[in-house]
């Protein structure tokens, strides 16, 4: 299911198959790196806590991390009183720059490389297709925090799995 909330997060940045076929895909490869996977999943958080532990190596933290950072600050910059109202996309892109240049310089992100204007027009492509532009909705600036609030919980597991990663490497 959390593969799926990603593979949804991004596609506007990536090819994805079709869901089924995906999800097969990630079924097969789970497979492939512990045929347990099910009932470790299924054993809850010390299961998938093993499983995790057991894929080498963890990618995604490192792969994915720009893109989400990217969406974290468009999303804080829709939530924000900075950008008035307007739905003007230059507008909102250049007040992600200017928070995503802060972010950098307050050290608040680990990926500099997220503070791009193309990585905030398919964020901003993404809050569209989640209505999130849409003024006339009187929800939705609780929706815009809501995806704000999701991206954040994003990052925290990614910095769970760096963590991981980074311990492991330690021992080795």
């Amino acid at each position: 299911a959390e593969v799926g909330e990603l593979r949804d997060l991004l596609k506007f940045e990536f090819f994805f198959p079709e869901r089924e076929e995906f999800r097969e895909e990630i079924r097969q490869a789970l497979c492939a790196t512990d045929p347990r996977w099910e009932s470790l999943v299924a054993a809850g958080s010390e299961g998938i806590d093993r499983l995790i532990r057991e894929i080498v190596p963890l990618h995604g933290p490192w792969v994915l991390r720009s893109f989400v950072e990217a969406y974290g600050i468009l999303a804080r910059t829709l939530s924000s009183d900075e950008i008035d109202g307007t739905l003007d996309e230059k507008a909102i892109i250049d007040a992600a720059l200017a928070r995503g240049k802060q972010y950098v310089a307050q050290r608040r992100i680990s990926a500099p490389e997220a503070v791009s204007q193309s990585l905030f027009k398919t964020a901003l492509q993404l809050a569209g297709n989640r209505g999130l532009l849409d003024e006339s909705d009187p929800d939705v600036g609780r929706r815009r925090e809501e995806f704000a609030a999701e991206l954040r919980d994003v990052l925290a597991r990614l910095d769970t799995l760096s963590a991981i990663d980074m311990a492991r490497h330690r021992r080795h």
